[in-house]
């Protein structure tokens, strides 16, 4: 008997202790020692499966506070006793843990429907059954409370409504405290970007600025250049040209005499006529790049158009007695086209192409063009191909650049290394690209684009 009055204080102090909720006991318990132990209690005692919420076993004084009887007890569920909602359960379960509280109050309602509130102390044992096996239980012990006044339960509520105003006004006051910190260093990092982006456009302004004046150097300087290329075009034209023709005229009046002299004074003479011949040639192709390139007019504004093929044939027919002389021929595209520039300049970009194909034709074979265009969006493409001595790969880019002559002077010497750095000059002009690729039988085919026309500014002009 000492014994059971012995442990029953000891699970009542386990029960009380700060882990009773929620802890469970190492040490397995006797099962019909522990319902010896619970039938003496004076108190409302449950054994509960807590898996189910089954009622396991109910001490006397359980079954007289709830009206039930032992077999009544065990059809019953922990659920049919306690009226709290799960949800209810489990707020109150996080308010006790909150208030540090060992017990949880609940309302229960005994077989006559009458409901107690009470606090339930509960622990969680392991019970060993006479099978020497083990099964988890859940003993509550039951204390019933008194139910409070009116008075009581308005002060209870008003002293809960001043804790959880004050706790409310505590946490909108950290909201606020928060928010205004958040707030200032927004607007710390708002204002620093702000610096950051006007020191930035007080740099870009400044840097600007001084871009602009240099600009502005540039722009007179690039005019001044001008001036002084125009200046020597016009000096090229008039203190060069005129020399370098009357050095022809003259030599052409020497080959009057030349029946008259030796072999070797004919042979000077013939020089000097060539020379002079290519001195003009010369002069003439530098004064013309000279031209396009002090030219300020703005292409994109020019309504004028040529007709592609008509132009080209009379190019063709112009050239035809020195086709003819060396049994060349030519084969156009019928195909009609319009460039967007003046016939003159169209024709001009053709007639370097001409000669450069005249000087560099292959003397082993007769000469074969073959001219081609197609348009495509707001450009004509075109293709001048020839079958001459052509152009190694590694060589054609320098191809386009002044006085640049890939083969001897002696065995070409109509050449002067113009030709196609005057094509290239024109095509840049008019925002276009020019390229060289193979041609026939190892010559080459030239590739560019101008600035597609239109019919009605052809018919207007």
């Amino acid at each position: 008997m000492k014994t059971l009055l012995f442990s029953l204080l000891f699970y009542i102090c386990l029960m009380f202790s700060p882990a009773s909720i929620y802890a469970e006991l190492d040490q397995a318990i006797n099962r019909n020692s522990l319902l010896q132990l619970m039938q003496q209690m004076q108190v409302p005692s449950l054994l509960i499966e807590p898996e189910t919420g089954r009622i396991d076993y109910a001490n006397p004084a359980a079954q007289q506070f709830y009206a039930y009887n032992l077999e009544e007890f065990q059809k019953l569920f922990i659920q049919d006793i306690n009226t709290f909602t799960p949800e209810q359960v489990a707020q109150e379960r996080t308010l006790a843990a909150q208030q540090e509280r060992q017990f949880f109050i609940f309302r229960h309602q005994d077989a006559q429907g009458q409901l107690h509130k009470v606090r339930v102390y509960s622990q969680r044992l392991k019970v060993k059954n006479h099978q020497a096996s083990q099964q988890v239980l859940l003993l509550s012990v039951i204390l019933s409370l008194p139910e409070k006044s009116t008075e009581d339960i308005h002060q209870e509520l008003l002293k809960n409504y001043q804790a959880n105003l004050e706790e409310m006004v505590d946490l909108q006051a950290q909201k606020l405290l928060l928010a205004r910190e958040q707030i200032n260093q927004l607007l710390i990092g708002l204002i620093s970007l702000q610096s950051a982006w006007i020191f930035y456009l007080i740099y870009s302004l400044q840097k600007q600025k001084r871009l602009r004046k240099a600009q502005d150097v540039l722009i007179e300087k690039i005019h001044q250049t001008n001036i002084q290329l125009a200046r020597l075009s016009e000096v090229m034209a008039h203190h060069f040209q005129e020399p370098a023709r009357r050095l022809v005229n003259f030599s052409q009046r020497l080959t009057l005499y030349k029946t008259e002299l030796n072999q070797d004074a004919s042979l000077c003479i013939d020089f000097i006529e060539q020379q002079a011949r290519r001195l003009s040639l010369l002069v003439s192709q530098i004064q013309r790049y000279l031209a396009i390139e002090v030219d300020q007019t703005d292409v994109t504004q020019q309504h004028t158009s040529t007709r592609v093929d008509m132009s080209l044939h009379r190019l063709v027919q112009h050239f035809g007695p020195r086709l003819n002389q060396i049994k060349g021929s030519v084969e156009l595209t019928e195909t009609p086209a319009y460039v967007q520039l003046e016939m003159k300049k169209f024709q001009e970009i053709f007639t370097f192409l001409f000669e450069n194909a005249l000087a560099y034709r292959h003397p082993q074979r007769f000469l074969c063009l073959k001219i081609s265009w197609y348009v495509h969006k707001d450009r004509v493409h075109f293709r001048f191909t020839d079958n001459g001595i052509g152009i190694a790969p590694a060589d054609r880019e320098r191809a386009f650049s002044l006085f640049t002559r890939l083969v001897k002077a002696s065995d070409y010497p109509q050449g002067i290394g113009m030709g196609l750095a005057l094509v290239q000059k024109y095509v840049h002009k008019y925002q276009g690209h020019i390229s060289i690729e193979d041609g026939i039988e190892g010559g080459i085919s030239i590739l560019f684009d101008l600035p597609k026309g239109s019919l009605r500014a052809y018919e207007s002009k």
